[in-house]
């Protein structure tokens, strides 16, 4: 019996031994011919019509995007600086404000140069000297204008007797009024009046004229054709009232008023 079982071990060994030791088949199955290995196909790419559009060379900016491009990029590091103000983004931040002003500087430069050199460009009124000059033929320019307004134009003051900015306003209107020669009368729809003006009470036409009821107003008026042209609703110091006169002229001349 042991006999037995050591040549049935040994059968069963031989197949596997054969299998594992020869490489090629044999007996009948000699006649099989090999597998022929697959070559995988090369598969050649078709050129691609629409190129990627960051392999295409890029455009040159222009001038307005790349100013854009520095105001942006000036707008990040100052609100990182001011937000995290650490010495790294203040000290960038701070490099490239230097770096713009430094380029400020070159284009005043080259403007001023430009200027000098070209022989079309208006005379420099910018130095303090021409400036002063200019400001005296402005004002002399104003004064003639507002003498000859005053041919044809007298000053209305709306005002109420109880009201403390009225009073205060009412001696920068006399002395105005003396200065460039116009009349003045005071309107209120009660009693009062002031030192050097003359006054009227009628309270239709202080209705008419301030519905809102705010006071003091101030308006220059034609009597010929009744046309009223505010020039100041409040206390307004002379220099102000003189540069609400100026505007009045420019609409008066938009008008085609003789004035």
């Amino acid at each position: 019996m042991l006999r037995y079982k050591i040549l049935i071990t040994a059968f069963m060994l031989l197949p596997f031994q054969a299998i594992a030791t020869d490489d090629k088949p044999t007996g009948w199955l000699w006649y099989q011919d090999p597998v022929p290995e697959m070559k995988a196909e090369k598969k050649t790419k078709k050129p691609n019509q629409k190129q990627n559009p960051s392999s295409q060379p890029s455009k040159p900016r222009t001038a307005v995007e790349e100013m854009a491009s520095n105001r942006k990029q000036y707008d990040e590091a100052m609100a990182k600086a001011i937000l995290y103000p650490t010495l790294d983004n203040v000290t960038r931040a701070r490099h490239i404000h230097d770096a713009i002003i430094a380029q400020a500087g070159e284009f005043q430069q080259s403007w001023t140069i430009s200027e000098l050199l070209d022989q079309q460009s208006a005379v420099d009124v910018t130095s303090p000297g021409a400036l002063k000059i200019a400001r005296k033929e402005e004002e002399k320019a104003l004064e003639n204008s507002l003498k000859e307004l005053s041919k044809t134009y007298g000053l209305i003051f709306v005002f109420k007797a109880d009201c403390p900015y009225c009073h205060q306003f009412a001696p920068v209107i006399k002395e105005f009024a003396n200065e460039h020669g116009f009349k003045i009368e005071g309107l209120s729809a009660g009693e009062g009046c002031f030192e050097g003006m003359v006054c009227s009470k009628n309270a239709r036409a202080v209705s008419n004229i301030n519905p809102d009821g705010a006071y003091p107003l101030l308006y220059l008026a034609n009597p010929s054709t009744n046309d009223l042209i505010p020039v100041a609703k409040g206390f307004v110091s002379q220099s102000a009232l003189l540069e609400n006169m100026k505007y009045a002229l420019k609409f008066l001349k938009q008008q085609g008023s003789p004035s």
